[in-house]
């Protein structure tokens, strides 16, 4: 899959413009992952953004088996990219995975120039945010549960 082709069906990119679309692929760039290789490393201070284009890839955070999986076109990335700080967890390949890294200065200085899109970026990364977190309260409340009945 092309760059272009990840961006626009990803959903980072729901209500972009043609124009904008052009400029985020102009600060792209595609790279490819084996098994078992970091795509992103907790702690580290990159911002860039990612969308994983095909594969498999694992979230987990030091001390904890598996948080959660990414399916292909989800961005990734997207705390550290809003907060600016050290990333929150790691992301590993679980298979051989094909990424579309954004860099994360290009693409805020985008949106600094671009406030309509900026709008739209941010709504949308906060929709997988706030998936993201609905889920998470879902397992929390699934642990106390069992906690409660001796799961």
């Amino acid at each position: 899959m092309l760059v272009r082709d990840a961006i626009e069906q990803s959903y980072l990119a729901k209500g972009f413009t043609p124009a904008f679309i052009d400029k985020v692929v102009a600060i792209s760039v595609e790279k490819n992952y084996a098994t078992g290789d970091s795509i992103i490393t907790e702690d580290d201070a990159s911002t860039d953004l990612m969308i994983l284009v095909s594969g498999k890839a694992e979230i987990t955070k030091a001390g904890t088996d598996h948080i959660s999986f990414i399916k292909p076109l989800m961005p990734l990335g997207e705390v550290a990219f809003i907060d600016g700080q050290r990333r929150s967890s790691s992301v590993i390949a679980t298979e051989h995975c094909t990424v579309v890294v954004i860099d994360g200065d290009q693409l805020r200085a985008l949106m600094q120039v671009n406030p309509e899109m900026a709008m739209v970026t941010l709504h949308n990364l906060a929709l997988v945010l706030c998936s993201r977190l609905r889920r998470a309260n879902q397992e929390i409340a699934a642990l106390h549960v069992d906690d409660e009945f001796g799961g």
